[in-house]
């Protein structure tokens, strides 16, 4: 190579990557083909942001729907049991991309338990200060670490060796704590804000369905 150039395409503020384009010999750059990079990394820039934003919407459509199927799913059973189980196998099946845990919290009101058990799972002590769903539990706030092996304060129970990203959700009905949902994603930096209103959206619904089999059962 014998010269190059690299030029960041940025829009927003927000950066998408880089356009770099080399030369075999030295080259002399010219006031045109200075004008004509600019113009073209701003379109680029435009081309790869619009790509982007739409694969989003197009994920959050499907995530919508799947949230809908679970909701009208879990809305059908009253049984408490039959609700988590299939509530574990509705979630594997309609988020494949995700690892979906969900920890209830005991009777003893002291801990969480996974609903379905996976390599390394366990009980987790509600004052626990270190795991990230018994802090999500505790402050009732949604947290996202979308780099696990950068959050040296926080403790984890990931699925597999692959998972980079975790988001925790409070599950509460009637200002009541029921637990925690938890989703694991492969891909780093995978969750924003807009996944914890869907997301939080499917947990409210979780927790709503689980109160009311308890309700059912004390009633009968």
């Amino acid at each position: 190579i014998g010269s190059m150039v690299m030029l960041p395409l940025v829009i927003g503020g927000r950066h998408y990557g880089n356009l770099r384009v080399t030369w075999e010999s030295a080259h002399q750059f010219s006031d045109d083909e200075r004008n004509i990079f600019s113009s073209l990394v701003q379109t680029l820039a435009a081309l790869v942001a619009n790509r982007r934003n739409y694969l989003a919407e197009q994920q959050r459509a499907r995530e919508l729907t799947a949230v809908a199927s679970v909701s009208a799913t879990a809305a059908s059973i009253l049984d408490e049991n039959g609700i988590l189980q299939a509530l574990a196998k509705l979630t594997y099946e309609e988020f494949p991309e995700y690892d979906v845990l969900i920890h209830i919290l005991d009777e003893s009101g002291q801990y969480l338990f996974p609903v379905v058990q996976h390599n390394g799972s366990q009980y987790i002590a509600l004052q626990d200060a270190l795991f990230l769903v018994a802090q999500t539990a505790r402050t009732r706030q949604s947290t996202i670490v979308n780099d696990i092996r950068r959050a040296s304060m926080y403790r984890f129970h990931p699925i597999n060796n692959q998972v980079q990203s975790i988001m925790a959700l409070p599950l509460i009905a009637s200002d009541l704590l029921i637990g925690v949902l938890e989703i694991q994603s492969e891909a780093i930096n995978r969750f924003s804000h807009s996944d914890i209103r869907i997301m939080g959206t499917l947990a409210d619904l979780i927790a709503i369905a689980i109160q009311n089999a308890r309700l059912y059962r004390g009633a009968q």
